[in-house]
């Protein structure tokens, strides 16, 4: 609009048709069972990766430990909101090696997660590609 009142008179005039949906305002209440899905896409609140066995944990027992523990606390902590995401560009470069080998030059600083997610991707051993980190 040219002017004020024009840009006025003009939002006047539009009509929105909306839906009101379910909310949920805390992370244990969208985690329960019938909460409202945040993606429909997903059909869940919450992220559920399962890639097998690379990511167990295989060493330790962790009810032995609470069983020989003096004290047991459980608490729920919360601390502000940040978002890393900004500091860190997502970019890399891969150079052929031969034999079916290529490095990858990136900036990642989980450096075998990024190894070993994109074995699973390529379908290829680990040991195929060598991973060169840079500064993050």
């Amino acid at each position: 609009a040219e002017t004020e009142r024009a840009a006025q008179e003009a939002a006047a005039k539009v009509k929105v048709d909306y839906e009101v949906l379910p909310a949920v305002f805390d992370m244990e209440e969208a985690l329960k069972p019938g909460a409202p899905l945040v993606n429909e896409y997903h059909g869940q609140n919450y992220y559920l990766y399962d890639s097998g066995e690379c990511r167990k944990v295989r060493f330790g027992d962790v009810e032995a430990g609470f069983a020989g523990a003096d004290h047991i606390l459980e608490e729920s902590y919360q601390s502000s909101p940040i978002e890393h995401a900004p500091t860190e560009t997502t970019g890399c470069v891969v150079a052929p090696e031969g034999n079916d080998r290529f490095t990858c030059y990136t900036n990642t600083q989980a450096m075998f997660f990024t190894l070993d997610n994109t074995s699973i991707i390529l379908q290829m051993p680990g040991s195929k590609l060598h991973f060169v980190g840079g500064t993050v």
